[in-house]
C-alpha cells in the first residue's frame, strides 16, 4: 500500500551527547517533511519502495570532517513494547538497516538505545537500488526473510540529509511506527 507520511524532527533534548542537545535545541522543524512509502509483502519476502525530496545530494563525504551523507534507515522492533523514537532499549531493541549515498552496500543495524547503534554486513539476499533524479532519491528495499518485520509488520523510518548537517540524532522520523499490513 503506498502512502505518504508527515515527518518529525527527532527531538533534540533526548540526544545523548549535551553538546548535540545544546547546540541543535532550537531544531524543531525536520528537514525532509515527507516520505512517500510502499510496502510489498509476498511469501515471506519484503518489499519496501521509499522517495523523498532532497535539494542537495550529499554523497561525497570522505575526507571532509564537515560533510555528511544523505542517508535513510528502516527499523522494525523486536519485542511488542520497543520504542522507535529511542531506537529501542536494553530490554526492547530494535533492528534495523541503513543505506548511505555513500556506501556500496547497506549495513544491518541493531540498537539498545540511543548512542548504542551497532552495525553489521546486511544477510545474504537484502538488497537497495538508489537513484537520485529531479530532486528527489527513489530506493528500493528487498528483505527476503526479515524475521522481525514479519513478526511484528511495523516498521519505523529516518531521513538525514547530510547537505543539512544532519548525522547520528539530527534526523527527520516517521511520526511512530507504521503498519507494514496497512
Amino acid at each position: 500500500m503506498k502512502q505518504t507520511l508527515q515527518l518529525i524532527s527527532a527531538p533534540t533534548i533526548t540526544q545523548p551527547s549535551v553538546y548535540v542537545r545544546n547546540a541543535y535545541m532550537d531544531v524543531v522543524h525536520p528537514a525532509t517533511t515527507s516520505l512517500e512509502i510502499e510496502i510489498m509483502r509476498s511469501s515471506g519476502s519484503w518489499e519496501i519502495h521509499a522517495r523523498w525530496a532532497c535539494p542537495n545530494p550529499s554523497n561525497v563525504v570522505k575526507g571532509y570532517t564537515d560533510r555528511f551523507a544523505d542517508a535513510m534507515a528502516i527499523l522494525v522492533p523486536t519485542k511488542e513494547d520497543a520504542a522507535w523514537i529511542t531506537m529501542g532499549s536494553e530490554d526492547a531493541p530494535v533492528d534495523g538497516v541503513l543505506w548511505r549515498a555513500d556506501w556500496e552496500q547497506p549495513k544491518r543495524i541493531h540498537s539498545k538505545g540511543l548512542g548504542t547503534s551497532q552495525r553489521a554486513d546486511v544477510p545474504a539476499g537484502w538488497r537497495v537500488k538508489s537513484q537520485y533524479a529531479g530532486g528527489h532519491y527513489t530506493l528500493q528495499w528487498l528483505f527476503p526473510k526479515w524475521e522481525n518485520l514479519e513478526r511484528f509488520q511495523r516498521c519505523a523510518f529516518a531521513i538525514w540529509q547530510g547537505s543539512e548537517q544532519q548525522r547520528a540524532g539530527l534526523k527527520s522520523v516517521s511520526a511512530g511506527w507504521v503498519n507494514a499490513n496497512a
